[in-house]
This record gives structure tokens, sequence and C-alpha cells, in this order.
């Protein structure tokens, strides 16, 4: 039984010890491949927690109960497995070891050790500052020679991004040769909400971006504001809310508004930029009046959020918050794979009726709640569809031991996709860009079909019973579905395609039951059909095609095997 977790950000490993005194500190990499282990020098460790900011190079604190009495922590080398003690807490209430954590998202401005401890009372958490942070002050250069009647000039730079207001103070230490060996020049930060005038930068990705600043600019006019992407040929769109736009290669043509702070923009760029903006910055908690229905709003706090604390002040008419992305919060099915609320983006939400969101609290401590579902995780089977500027949100409710992926196509495009995760599955469904020329996503009214892979295969038939919605695309449409668990038939499937991995050509062998007319083709991650091995009406039985991939890049393939009423789809890797 492993009790002590921690994880090792520089080298991305899982760092575990069990309840064993005489196994060893063990980590793995995040395919579950061990690294390195190393003694446990007789303690009787309760918790594990990483720090990679130790000073003496010793990241990987143990927490237990000491023999002497109150609660030890010892810490030891990653590299060598040297350990060294590090102290006895003796927190008021007492209590034996139970688990602890290393992290500085609790007071953004100072690393923290979180010890947990059992009680007769049922439990206490204490936290205990490590190091406050030094990342706020800097300066330049850091060391040099300085002649007789000459003179350096040293920058120093203040930085409060991440600050909580309040007064920050330090001391620069210069040390020199000559008389008196060194001089301390005391510095101090105050950070404050008032408004100031300043300039702040977004980075933009090459794509679509939904943006939002907590400035208001000097120069409200966009496409001033977005001159210096527009003269580089970097930016290609910038559209509103109501879908009024600038579009600098039809002569500047723009029908839009002046910038406002209160919504956000989408923005489509050929390549990442950064985006400057100079006014009057706004104070997170200034009020936002919301309409009845769909709009775009800023997120003014510095500090990110979970959904369930930033929109609390209007969680009783909200509907739904959905990012740039897709990814969304729907208090009313307490679901969210939208993970934080974050500066510099904006949020697309429905209301019920008018209301007044004030982003809660500024975000200074919000803790991760229980209904965030695995939002760092990965696709493993169906491509990730790219963000379009239009989606619909898709909910799927499954049995809760169910596991894998789903994938939503209309026809043979590949829409949307989404892991299954707690027996739920949220998919942004994409609709289509109709900016881009090309089809990559669906069009109003089109029916939606959705799969689901297992791990092993893909599920046609399966059961969606629509709890709310329809299963019909409609941009920022909402719609719950029960999904029953079924199987994929066993006399419909390919068996194999051998080489795999191939280098030019591969052999695919499938089998049908019965006489039906099949298709099998192949398709890229981009969810783009590459080629039609076959479409033909077979007879029952084993059958094989040769997958030739003369003109091909190197890259992950998929082969689609379809009949009137089944799919499966196989994996296969072309190296070159």
């Amino acid at each position: 039984v492993n009790v002590g977790l921690a994880w090792d950000s520089e080298n991305e490993w899982l760092w575990s010890t069990s309840a064993v005194i005489d196994d060893p500190i063990r980590s793995f990499n995040r395919r579950g491949d061990r690294q390195v282990a190393f003694d446990n020098p007789g303690i009787d460790i309760k918790g594990l927690a990483y720090w990679a900011d130790d000073p003496d190079g010793y990241n990987l604190y143990a927490y237990y109960d000491a023999p002497e009495g109150g609660l030890g922590v010892s810490k030891m080398n990653t590299e060598n497995g040297e350990f060294v003690d590090v102290g006895v807490l003796n927190p008021e209430g007492g209590g034996t070891a139970a688990g602890a954590t290393i992290t500085n998202r609790y007071f953004p401005m100072n690393d923290v050790f979180i010890s947990v401890a059992a009680t007769d009372e049922g439990g206490r958490v204490d936290i205990w500052q490590l190091a406050a942070s030094q990342s706020w002050m800097s300066f330049g250069p850091d060391q040099g020679i300085i002649q007789p009647e000459d003179s350096q000039i040293i920058n120093f730079s203040f930085n409060s991004a991440g600050a909580l207001d309040g007064l920050y103070s330090g001391e620069f230490v210069v040390e020199h040769n000559a008389a008196g060996g060194e001089e301390v020049i005391p510095v101090r930060m105050q950070v404050v909400e008032e408004a100031i005038h300043t300039t702040k930068r977004i980075n933009l990705t090459s794509s679509w971006n939904l943006v939002s600043m907590n400035l208001q600019p000097d120069n409200e006019n966009v496409g001033f504001l977005v001159s210096d992407l527009a003269n580089a040929q970097e930016l290609v769109m910038v559209k509103d809310q109501h879908g009024k736009f600038y579009l600098p290669s039809r002569r500047g043509f723009t029908n839009m508004d002046n910038w406002s702070a209160e919504t956000g923009y989408w923005i489509l760029m050929n390549s990442p930029q950064p985006l400057a903006l100079t006014g009057t910055t706004i104070r997170s908690d200034q009020p936002i009046q919301l309409e009845s229905g769909w709009q775009i709003v800023a997120y003014y706090p510095r500090l990110a959020m979970i959904p369930e604390e930033a929109f609390a002040s209007v969680a009783d008419n909200l509907t739904l918050a959905k990012d740039g992305n897709g990814r969304f919060y729907s208090p009313e099915w307490d679901f969210n794979s939208l993970e934080m609320c974050r500066n510099g983006k904006g949020y697309i939400v429905h209301m019920t009726q008018a209301d007044e969101l004030v982003w809660f609290g500024g975000g200074e401590m919000a803790p991760v709640g229980g209904s965030l579902l695995n939002p760092g995780a990965q696709l493993e089977f169906y491509p990730a569809v790219a963000s379009t500027s239009s989606d619909m949100s898709l909910l799927a409710i499954l049995p809760e031991n169910a596991c894998g992926e789903l994938g939503v196509w209309v026809g043979d495009q590949l829409v949307g996709s989404g892991i299954i995760k707690e027996g739920r599955c949220g998919i942004a469904v994409r609709g289509d860009d109709h900016f881009t020329g090309e089809i990559d996503g669906a069009a109003h009214g089109d029916d939606l079909i959705i799969t689901w892979w297992d791990n092993n295969h893909n599920v046609s038939e399966i059961e969606v019973s629509p709890i709310q919605g329809e299963m019909t695309y409609h941009t920022n449409a909402f719609t719950v579905v029960d999904i029953a668990e079924t199987t994929a038939p066993k006399d419909f499937a390919i068996l194999n395609a051998y080489p795999n991995p191939f280098n030019n050509r591969t052999t695919v062998t499938y089998h049908l039951s019965n006489r039906s007319r099949v298709e099998m083709t192949v398709f890229d991650l981009s969810g783009r059909e590459g080629m039609r091995l076959t479409d033909e009406i077979l007879d029952a039985g084993n059958h094989s095609v040769e997958f030739s991939a003369d003109n091909m890049t190197s890259g992950v393939y998929f082969i689609k095997l379809q009949s009137s009423a089944n799919i499966q789809t196989i994996k296969t890797l072309l190296l070159r």
C-alpha cells in the first residue's frame, strides 16, 4: 500500500513509498516505468512532498511520526538518496502524521509545507512557511568590475504578477572589495487593486483565441489596437459576440464597435504573437451586467479560479459557461471540464435571466473541487479536434465503470472527442469554420453520431437517449445524453494490420458475418480522409486489403471499417 506520493516536476517522476519500512523509495515515469530506488533509512513515512527550490538540493521531503515525539520532517537528495533531518514540528493539538504536500498555490508569494495530522477529533491541516518568494524582484548585472572614477548602472525590476494586495519588502545586498565590503539597498513594492495606467500583454496562439483584458484601452478603436499584428500580416480576423468583425486583408474593413473591457473577443492568428494594450486597469470585483441568453464576458481577476467559485454570484441563473476551446461548466449537472478561469481569457456564458456578475473573491485561494474531471488527461485514440470559434456542448452520462473515449461524427467527419471519467464525458462538438474554406466541423442541423472506444474497439450501435437537447448540431446548444454500455459485435471486426508499425505497406485483415456493403477508409489525426481502401459489397468471411502509403508522411493514421450497422477503427503508425 502506497502511503506517500509526490510529483517530481523537474524529472516528471512520481515518487512513492509504502507502509513497509524496509521497502525502498521509488520513482516512476508517466508510463509507469521504474526510474530509481533508494533505501528507506528506517523512517515510518506517512507522506511525501517535493520542493523543486530546496536550497540544498534535497528536494524530496518525508513526513513521519518522530520517535521522540512530534511530527518529523526529513529530506532526501534525489540524485543519491542521502537523507538529512529538517526538524520536528510540534503543532498545537498534536496528532500523528497522515500526509503532506508542498505548494506555492495556497499563497502566491510563498512556498508552504502543508501537513495533515490525525487526531482524536478526526484530523487537522497545518500550514508551514518554507520560504518567501524572491521572484517579484530582480536586478542586473549581478557581478562585474568598476574602475576608479567609473560608474555602473544597475537595473532593478519588480514584478507583481500573481501577488496579492499588500506591501512586499526585501533587500538587495551588493558585496564589493572597497571600504565597507557591502551595500544594503532596501526595496519595497506596494501592490494595490486601485486603477493604474499600464500596458498589458496577452500571448496569442496560431488559430482562434478567445481573449479579454482587465484594462480599458486609451484608444478603443479595434483596428488601432491590433494594427501592429495586422501590419505584420499575422492577424487574420477579429470578431465580437454579435458577429461584427474586422478584416485587415479586405482594406481594413470593420463594422465593429469600440473595444469594451466587459466582453471578450475572438482573434484569429496566422502564428503565435503577443497582443499589447495600454490603458487603465479594472478592479477584479467590478460588476459586469449580464443579459438573458448568450454573451461573452471578460475575466477581471489576476489569479486563476475554479468555475464553481468564479461564477458563484450568478450560479442560480447560469446555464453554461465555456472557454474558447469548448471546455464547459454546467452548475445544473455539476460538471466541469473547464478546469480554471484565467486572466487574459474570455468566457461564453448563457443566462436564464439578467444578473450581475462579480468575480468571486479575486481567486486568491480557490481550492480545486471534486467536480473537476481529469483535465490533464490526454486522448489516446481519437484525435483532438481543433477549435473553430463555434461549437456546441455535449455531456454524455455513462455507467460509472465506463472507460475509454467518445467520438462524435457527422458522416465520416470527426467533429468532437472526449475522455470518459467517472461515468461522464464532456465534448465540444466543433462547428464548421466558414473562414477556412474547408469543411472542418458540423453545419447547422447536421445529425450527430457517437462512437465509443473502450481501449479495445469502437462501438457504433450504442444506445443514446437524449435527456436534454437533441443529437443535431446547433451552435451553442447544450445536449445531455444517456449512454448504455454495449459491446462491439464479435462477428464484425478488423482482425489486425500487419505489420504495425509499418514502413510503406501494411495488410489489413477483417471479418464479416454477413454479406454486406463495406467501406474502409484511412484518415489522419485531424480527422481528414486520406484514401479509401474498400467500397464494395462482400460476402461473409475473412477479407484482406493492402494499405499502401507511398505518398504519405510519417505519423499516426486511423483505418475505419464501416457497414450499414457497424463501425470499427484501429490505429496504425507509419514510420519512414
